[in-house]
């Protein structure tokens, strides 16, 4: 029952990412044995606009009827793994002032928020190579190189995360 009538002022806090309410729900929440529910709400929260970006991208190459001039998969990846990034940094800041293991509650987002992804990443792939035949191996290179930066910028959010967490709390 608490649980419930806390969740809508919970997913109004992790919305607006007030950062000290959210952390004042999550040591409520972990109190009542419902931490899992929490990061969930965090988690859906955070991932919402890159799955909807996911979702509603139109590729020529992937999109059966989709108009002919629309970006490709490879000309959409790197847009949609800078809004990646993007929500990453913010919440590099974010998660180590909220939960006790940022590392993991980091990875955790970013495993979750890929996993949301309809159609699979790897849908879209064979999409690719579908729809471009022979054709379809300067684009799948290009799809690699966006996610090999993609991962090497992760990364590199990852350390910065671990190293934060290392550091003694400022009060």
């Amino acid at each position: 029952q608490m649980e419930a009538s806390l969740s809508s002022a919970l997913v109004a806090a992790v919305n607006s990412q007030d950062v000290a309410v959210c952390r004042n729900y999550f040591s409520i929440f972990r109190n009542i044995q419902r931490e899992s529910e929490f990061r969930n709400y965090y988690y859906g929260s955070r991932k919402a606009s890159l799955v909807e970006m996911w979702q509603k991208a139109r590729l020529s190459d992937c999109d059966a009827g989709a108009d002919p001039s629309a970006q490709t998969f490879a000309q959409f990846l790197p847009t949609f793994f800078s809004a990646f990034l993007s929500m990453l940094s913010t919440e590099r800041s974010s998660i180590p002032a909220i939960f006790p293991d940022p590392q993991p509650t980091m990875s955790t987002l970013i495993t979750s928020t890929l996993s949301s992804l309809q159609p699979s990443f790897g849908e879209r792939l064979i999409a690719v190579n579908t729809s471009r035949g022979a054709k379809s191996l300067p684009e799948l290179i290009a799809a690699f190189k966006a996610a090999q930066d993609f991962a090497v910028a992760t990364d590199k959010i990852l350390e910065k995360v671990a190293y934060a967490a290392q550091l003694p709390p400022t009060t």
